[in-house]
């Protein structure tokens, strides 16, 4: 997606640069409000996804009587490691934000923004929710479910 944006803007004369069709300067003027709405509706995004996942229930055999359940495993880590763990992803992806933004918004054009700006924003924040499961590292338990 990128790359097909750094074509556009390259390539096309200003008529038919999208960069250029969809430019405003208002966007660097409500660079914070921006920003705001961008990280809110991450908020709401996350929220969701939460929910969703940790109620996560698969049916067996197409019945309502009987669920597969994860048993989730819970690795030792030391709360030490655990925190700079946490600190090291928190700096990163301030600074990757700190670019993002500056490509986004410095270029005041819509479309710029959402290539530049909200979708790796998106990526950063909600890369943990994309999981592939194996079939044979995963322990299920049955659950009868009670009428």
């Amino acid at each position: 997606m990128k790359l097909i944006q750094l074509f556009n803007i390259s390539v096309f004369p200003e008529k038919y640069n999208l960069s250029e069709l969809t430019y405003d300067p208002k966007i660097l003027e409500n660079w914070l409000i921006i920003m705001g709405f961008v990280f809110a509706g991450a908020i709401i995004t996350f929220i969701c996804l939460n929910m969703m996942v940790t109620s996560i229930k698969t049916p067996i055999n197409n019945t309502a009587f009987y669920w597969l359940e994860k048993i989730e495993k819970k690795p030792r880590k030391n709360n030490k490691l655990k925190i700079l763990i946490f600190l090291e992803w928190l700096v990163c992806a301030m600074l990757a934000f700190g670019g993002f933004a500056l490509v986004g918004f410095a270029s005041s054009s819509y479309s710029q923004l959402i290539v530049f700006f909200i979708i790796p924003t998106y990526g950063i924040l909600f890369g943990k929710f994309i999981r592939f499961d194996s079939a044979k590292s995963n322990k299920y338990k049955i659950i009868k479910k009670e009428n």
